[in-house]
């Protein structure tokens, strides 16, 4: 978990908050610090950063599990813009479904 604070604070004024808060996600549940709720955990620390920027929130459906399980696999194979455009997807179809 040392290694994670060191790279978010190295990284927090850098990334976009998307980018950040996505990549911090994905290096959660890649670190598994907990016995459970790593998901959850990742979750909540996304959405805490994107809130705290004043981006909106988003929620992961539970039809839409699948896909967030391949994206963040595919971020565990280098490949974080594919977990970081299916976050932006879901954020953008929640706003319109406000609309």
């Amino acid at each position: 978990m040392n290694g994670f604070f060191v790279w978010y604070n190295n990284y927090k004024r850098k990334l976009h908050p998307l980018e950040l808060a996505c990549i911090a996600h994905t290096k959660l549940t890649r670190i598994h610090p907990f016995s459970d709720g790593n998901g959850r955990t990742a979750r909540i620390v996304s959405n805490f950063i994107l809130h705290k920027q004043g981006y909106p929130m988003f929620l992961v459906d539970v039809k839409e599990r699948k896909i967030y399980y391949n994206s963040l696999d595919e971020s565990d194979r280098g490949n974080e813009r594919d977990f970081i455009k299916f976050i932006f997807d879901i954020i953008v179809k929640q706003l319109k479904s406000q609309i």
